[in-house]
Parts: structure tokens; sequence; C-alpha cells
């Protein structure tokens, strides 16, 4: 699978409020890419679109996110994780490849940094990448998403 990335940018509609780049498109959750955010909010966006130039996913990351601590076996990088926020791979080209490929893409667009994703429902997915697998401590693990970290030799 072949996409091109595009990184979007935050849309300013007053000095305190914020909506995310992103049109509505059937096949995305549209309550996940068409919301508002707040000031202080520093969310990357990207859209990958497939070599005809349609949209056939959709990341949020964040650059310098300091998570980990309350999950076993985690050691937050210096800089932080960039955390995938959202990963949406549009209805109808799910199960293609595209996922495996934006993250691959995601990965490329930061260098040298391990990155992290909150599990929703997708613990195959991270796992078939060969991200590492962390419940959070101390705390009903039912009521928490896993974590999943990028091996730190593939950052």
């Amino acid at each position: 699978m072949t996409l091109t990335r595009a990184q979007l940018a935050t849309c300013w509609i007053s000095p305190n409020v914020a909506e995310t780049p992103f049109e509505v498109v059937e096949g995305f959750n549209e309550r996940w890419w068409n919301r508002c955010l707040k000031r202080g909010e520093r969310s990357e966006w990207f859209s990958f679109l497939d070599v005809d130039g349609t949209e056939v996913a959709r990341a949020e990351s964040i650059p310098e996110a300091h998570i980990g601590s309350a999950y076993a076996g985690v050691s937050t990088p210096a800089e932080g994780f960039v955390e995938i926020a959202f990963l949406e791979v549009q209805e109808g080209t799910r199960r293609r490849g595209v996922g495996r490929e934006a993250v691959r893409l995601l990965k490329e667009a930061h260098p040298g940094r391990q990155l992290a994703a909150f599990s929703e429902h997708a613990d195959e997915f991270w796992g078939a990448l060969g991200w590492q697998r962390h419940i959070r401590l101390n705390r009903n693990p039912q009521l928490y998403r896993p974590l999943f970290v990028s091996p730190a030799g593939v950052r």
C-alpha cells in the first residue's frame, strides 16, 4: 500500500478556540475529527492519501506527550513520546495495510522518536506492528485503555 502523508494546520477561530482541520467525510468518526480545541493543546494533524489522492486515513499526534508513568514497564523518553492520539482508517479501506503504512509514515515524520498509542479496541492492530502492550498500574485494567509503545530500536 502506497500512501502520501499530508500535515494539516490547526484552524484557529478565535484567540482561544480552534477547530480540527478536517472536513466531514463519510467513513470517518465525525466526533474524533470535527471538534473544538482549547488553547495550549499541541496536536499535529495528518491526512493520508492513496495514489488517486483520496483520503483513506487520518491521525492526530501529540509530539511531546509525557504519558506512561502509570503503566507497568513503561520508561518514558526524556523528550516524551509522540503519542498517536487518534488513528482512523476510512471504512471500506480497512484491513488492506492502510493503518500499517500510516503508522510507518508517522514514524518517518518523527525520526529518532519513540511512538505510543492508547488502544481503542485495536489491541490486535498495535500488537501486529510489534508494539509492546502495557496495562495501568494499581487500577482496574478494565477501566483504562492499554498503552502500546513502539519498540525502542525501531524508533
